[in-house]
């Protein structure tokens, strides 16, 4: 790879970015600055507005308000509005997208021949992007010939083919079956990478987007809600709202029993649990306002399964399923609660007694309250995606 195409990826700078819909707000005052040749994912529920962001982006939708600069260059806002290709940019969709008519190497020759690339320079790094992506022996296969994993391969290979400086995709996985996703997904964090371009990924999906990004932008109700690096967002969330789309196996409301201690990454606090009595070391990403409640919210990597007897509350195993290196339990306490997706590297046996611990780094306490920073409010995650929150206000006392 030659130092100037590491370098080609393009900033992105959008300013109060606004789309209305009729009376429908699609998007609300986004103001968002991407480096070159980052990787920067867009992570939200369905109607958070990410969709409508990525084709504002592309130029395939109008912004209502606001602007968009593509390294530099502004190309949409007040009387503007560049059109796609003339954007200098990229787009993999979730549909594959691909010219039914053309063979796979055509496809992808086919935005090289847009820039006018001479013939032979444009077929030679048309057939060797191919056999960068694993379809170096199926250049000449139409659309309908290929494997949906194929044909977004091919997808990803026109993407990138043109060297420019930003490259868009479109949830670009969520029509394949997982061992493709993950194939694919690797394929297309190393080559977009290599290219050096600029990414924006769209996805619902929490560990598709750490597995990808540098950056992850979060997004509710149309508005950018926290922007930082994958760990940044699961060690410090922002909100509820980011605690919970971004994996939590439960969450109470708790009483603050200590003073905040420091630690070598931050702040830890003792919390009470409400019924139970049980105290819990959990950590604290940000100060919370005397006025405000506290809420506990568990991530899954914080729960460990002991000894009966042992921990900080008792459980019975409701359900056990093998997941290859280990098992995923489901927990019972008291109450019919059930505690989900509990990894053990050992098998505990279906209804028999255990003793669970929370580790302070994957338990959160946050200001809670109505406007999303802490209580309940409302829903917030895409249809057939749960958090698995377990109350734990009813968790028994050892």
């Amino acid at each position: 790879m030659t130092e100037s195409k590491r370098r080609q990826g393009a900033s992105l700078d959008i300013e109060a970015a606004s789309k209305h819909f009729g009376a429908k707000m699609a998007l609300a005052g986004v103001h968002l600055h991407v480096e070159p040749g980052t990787f920067l994912v867009l992570l939200g529920p369905s109607g958070s507005g990410k969709t409508t962001l990525l084709r504002c982006l592309a130029g395939i939708e109008r912004l209502t308000d606001g602007t968009v600069s593509i390294d530099g260059q502004a190309v949409a806002g007040p009387g503007l509005h560049l059109p796609p290709d003339r954007r200098k940019l990229a787009m993999v969709f979730q549909d594959y997208a691909l010219w039914p008519h053309m063979t796979a190497l055509k496809n992808v020759l086919f935005p090289l021949r847009q820039l006018k690339v001479p013939g032979h320079e444009a077929r030679s790094r048309a057939v060797a992007m191919l056999e960068r992506v694993g379809l170096g022996q199926l250049t000449e296969r139409y659309p309908n010939e290929l494997s949906g994993g194929e044909q977004q391969r091919v997808a990803l290979a026109r993407a990138l083919v043109g060297e420019v400086g930003l490259v868009l995709f479109d949830e670009p996985l969520s029509n394949l079956d997982a061992d493709m996703r993950e194939q694919l997904r690797l394929a297309i964090s190393t080559l977009a990478r290599e290219s050096g371009a600029t990414s924006v990924y769209i996805t619902h999906d929490q560990s598709e987007a750490f597995s990808l990004a540098d950056k992850v932008g979060v997004l509710r109700d149309g508005r950018l809600v926290q922007l930082g690096t994958p760990e940044e967002l699961y060690l410090k969330p922002a909100s509820a709202f980011v605690a919970r789309f971004t994996g939590i196996c439960a969450e109470s409301a708790v009483q603050v029993v200590s003073e905040p201690r420091p630690t070598a990454d931050g702040q830890v606090v003792d919390v009470r649990l409400p019924g139970s009595g049980a105290v819990v070391t959990a950590t604290l990403p940000r100060p919370i306002p005397a006025s405000a409640g506290a809420r506990l919210f568990v991530r899954p990597s914080a729960v460990r399964v002991t000894a009966p007897g042992e921990g900080h509350f008792g459980a019975e195993v409701h359900d056990v399923a093998f997941a290859g290196r280990g098992y995923e339990h489901a927990l019972s306490a008291e109450g019919d609660i059930l505690l989900t997706r509990v990894f053990c590297e050992q098998r505990w046996a279906r209804r028999g007694n255990v003793g669970i611990h929370l580790s302070p780094e994957g338990c959160l306490v946050l200001p809670a309250g109505p406007d999303g920073t802490g209580a309940p409010d409302g829903p917030g995650l895409p249809a057939g995606h749960t958090s698995d929150l377990v109350d734990l206000t009813a968790v028994p006392t050892p």
